[in-house]
């Protein structure tokens, strides 16, 4: 439309938008579509808009990986324009997969509903997160999610300023609060089991991981 614009300047008076899609509408203005250059503006078309596409295209042709394109900043942070670039010193071999595993502990269930009565832990690359049995939840009021919702701060576990070269700038580093998270629900998990809570009627209740991640058993051996 921009193009347009240049290269088919309409008079004050008229909308453009309306004058474009339907030229023969507007006869009185013929002397300006007289004017326009087709070459000169096909040429200006070649130059800003279909030789950087195709230079974005061959971009992604001779590059394996690439990095998000997009993301979503408010106003009130956004202190400096975004630019996206590639930086050849950082880790080029960076997995988009990230695994989860919930493992029951079946050796450590009060009754063959292993189910209901055994505790888990979720299993996160090297990371263990001890959950409490659903019976022992369920006696202290809590679901899976409810119990879990301490690591849901910090939302971000490390905030970096990436440049076109050289390592990143770590400008926030929540390792230390997300471990004291993790150890906290360490001592919750605990505090629960240990209530001696644990005669509530067999049942069960909603799994909230199950859906997340997958399941894995470990009997005694």
């Amino acid at each position: 439309l921009d193009l347009m614009r240049e290269y088919i300047p309409v008079p004050e008076g008229y909308d453009d938008l309306s004058v474009y899609n339907c030229p023969d509408c507007y006869p009185e203005l013929d002397s300006v579509m007289a004017d326009f250059d087709p070459v000169v503006a096909a040429a200006a078309v070649d130059t800003r808009i279909l030789e950087p596409l195709q230079a974005i295209d061959a971009m992604f042709d001779r590059t394996e990986r690439i990095t998000r394109l997009g993301s979503t900043v408010s106003p009130s942070e956004m202190t400096v324009d975004p630019s996206f670039t590639f930086n050849p010193d950082m880790d080029q071999d960076v997995s988009n997969i990230h695994e989860a595993r919930l493992v029951y502990l079946c050796e450590e269930a009060e009754t063959d509903d292993t189910w209901f009565t055994a505790p888990k832990n979720l299993v996160i690359g090297d990371t263990v997160i001890r959950i409490p049995s659903n019976q022992d939840l369920q006696a202290s009021g809590l679901t899976e999610a409810q119990f879990l919702a301490g690591l849901l701060e910090p939302a971000a576990s490390r905030i970096e300023n990436v440049g076109p070269s050289g390592l990143p700038e770590v400008i926030y580093d929540g390792s230390v609060e997300i471990q004291q998270n993790i150890d906290r629900l360490a001592d919750d998990a605990d505090d629960i089991e240990g209530r001696g809570c644990n005669t509530a009627p067999g049942g069960g209740m909603l799994l909230g991981l199950a859906g997340l991640v997958p399941l894995a058993f470990r009997r005694r051996s």
